[in-house]
């Protein structure tokens, strides 16, 4: 399947889409999360080139120094690719158990649910 045109040419974006599906058969809604992920790439190159030729503070109101705003886009860029790629919850190629990658946010959770189990059973 072809990347979407939308993507930067020998961008970020279109390298994961190309290597994704060299792996890995998709549904046609896991296509379209694949297919944000891709373009958010893309996003977070844009927001860290702009950060490169700008500079980490740039000039606000009365001339004062601020931080450059694309310092907070390119933080919620990738907090928004996170969740994505959790959604895709693709298995890990290395691994033969076919099991889904596990994000931080199951880790976390199943981290709690061990601590709830040991405190109410007396383990601890």
């Amino acid at each position: 399947m072809k990347p979407p045109s939308d993507l930067v040419p020998r961008g970020r974006g279109r390298r994961f889409w190309i290597a994704t599906l060299k792996l890995f058969e998709l549904s046609g809604p896991e296509l379209e999360i694949m297919a944000e992920a891709a373009r958010t790439l893309d996003e977070l190159d844009a927001l860290r080139a702009a950060v490169a030729a700008e500079g980490v503070t740039t000039t606000g109101s009365r001339d004062q120094p601020v931080v450059n705003p694309a310092l907070s886009e390119m933080r919620q860029t990738r907090a928004e690719l996170r969740r994505l790629l959790e959604m895709l919850s693709l298995p890990d190629p290395e691994q033969d158990s076919g099991k889904a990658v596990t994000g931080a946010r199951s880790a976390r959770a199943a981290k709690a649910a061990h601590t709830r189990w040991e405190v109410h059973s007396g383990a601890r």
